[in-house]
């Protein structure tokens, strides 16, 4: 027969550290990865055009793609900005169709 006993079991009562900052491989990780996905993208995104035989005459869409691509989510702030803004707008165009023109 085998004999368990208290103290052959592993007991784990410490806890990780979640106030330690990441390990430097982490960063390193998180470039390559990063750097990894633009190429990627890049490199599909070239592939796609060239295989629609589309002549690109401009870089401007690809600059406003990664602008795009790149620019942080609207904060609530900003989204109640621009709902007044088409609030705005919406009540400007009814009022410009509503007034008798001025011809």
């Amino acid at each position: 027969m085998v004999d368990v006993s208290t103290s052959t079991l592993v007991t784990r009562t410490a806890r990780p550290n979640l106030d330690g900052g990441t390990h430097p491989s982490m960063a390193i990780a998180f470039l390559v990865l990063l750097v990894g996905g633009i190429i990627f993208t890049g490199y599909h995104l070239c592939a796609d055009i060239q295989s629609a035989h589309v002549e690109t005459t401009t870089w401007i869409p690809f600059l406003f793609l990664a602008l795009a691509l790149f620019s942080r989510p609207p904060k609530r702030e900003d989204k109640q900005r621009a709902r007044l803004l088409q609030v705005c707008d919406c009540l400007l165009r009814d009022a410009n169709r509503l007034a008798p023109s001025a011809r």
